[in-house]
C-alpha cells in the first residue's frame, strides 16, 4: 500500500480532538470494546472508535494495525479488569510477542502492557485478552524509528 504523504496536517479526531501529525509517521489510538472470557477463553480485541490513525493503517474493519514501512514501533494497550485472572496480549503476524498478566482479589485491577518491536513491511498487530474487563481497553501504535 502506498500513501502520499505530506510532512503536516491538522486533523480532527472522531470525537472532535485536534492534533497536528507528522503524516510520515504511521500513529494509531483506537478504544476496544470488551466483553467478559471464560477462565481459559483468549478473545481477540475489536475495536469501538479509532480516535487517531495517522496514515490510515489501522483497519477498522480487521482490527489490526498493517505495518506500512519496516522499523522499530512501539505498542500499548491498557485496561481494567475484576478480580481474578487477567491477561493481555500483543500479537505480530498471529504470534505472541508480549503478555501482561495477574491473578489478584483486588477489586479493580488495572493492567498495562508496553512494548517495542522490530517490524517488517505488511506485518499485522492485533491484541487480546483473557479476564473480565471492567471497561474498554485503549491501544496505541506508533513509528518510533
Amino acid at each position: 500500500m502506498t500513501k502520499n504523504f505530506t510532512l503536516a496536517e491538522n486533523i480532527t479526531t472522531e470525537n472532535g480532538q485536534n492534533f497536528i501529525v507528522n503524516r510520515e509517521v504511521p500513529a494509531y489510538k483506537v478504544t476496544f470494546r470488551s466483553d467478559p472470557t471464560g477462565i481459559s477463553e483468549t478473545k481477540k480485541l475489536l475495536r469501538d472508535t479509532v480516535d487517531l490513525n495517522v496514515g490510515e493503517y489501522y483497519n477498522s474493519v480487521s482490527s489490526r494495525f498493517e505495518v506500512p514501512v519496516s522499523g522499530v514501533y512501539v505498542y500499548t494497550l491498557q485496561g481494567s479488569f475484576k478480580p481474578g485472572v487477567a491477561r493481555i496480549e500483543l500479537h505480530i503476524n498471529d504470534e505472541i510477542r508480549a503478555v501482561n498478566s495477574k491473578n489478584t482479589f483486588e477489586e479493580l485491577t488495572p493492567i498495562s502492557l508496553y512494548t517495542i518491536e522490530m517490524c517488517e513491511q505488511g506485518d499485522f498487530v492485533e491484541y487480546s485478552y483473557q479476564g473480565i474487563p471492567i471497561s474498554g481497553f485503549y491501544g496505541t501504535g506508533f513509528l518510533l524509528g
